[in-house]
């Protein structure tokens, strides 16, 4: 029997269930997936920065992340100026893994990738 608390109202998550059931991957990753959907949109993700909140290392983090990456979670995209200065990195932390498979893995149109895709009804898995 699971025993809840009272409905939180505030300071809290909301992770969707496909995520937490998928059996190819690791509690490791579950965990690390919850804490980057938790983080605010404008946060800015870094290896170090992430490895700060937790008992794992940065060889640990880069590891579950390229877990993330390679189950469809997690999209990681060069940024760089009109000159072609790369200037950082942007992140899409995705719940669907389904979704995270269709997203491109160059950065040149994947914002619009994503509009189109929040706009459909994602397939059961």
């Amino acid at each position: 029997m699971i025993i809840r608390t009272p409905k939180k109202t505030g300071d809290f998550t909301r992770i969707s269930n496909r995520l937490l059931a998928d059996r190819k991957l690791s509690f490791k990753g579950k965990g690390l997936a919850c804490l980057l959907l938790s983080k605010p949109d404008d946060w800015l993700p870094s290896i170090k920065k992430i490895a700060a909140t937790g008992t794992d290392g940065e060889d640990a983090t880069t590891s579950t992340l390229n877990e993330l990456i390679r189950r469809g979670y997690l999209r990681r995209y060069r940024l760089r100026r009109a000159d072609g200065v790369l200037t950082g990195w942007e992140w899409v932390m995705i719940e669907d893994a389904v979704i995270g498979q269709r997203l491109p893995l160059k950065a040149k149109n994947h914002r619009a990738v994503l509009a189109g895709l929040r706009q459909k009804k994602t397939p059961e898995i």
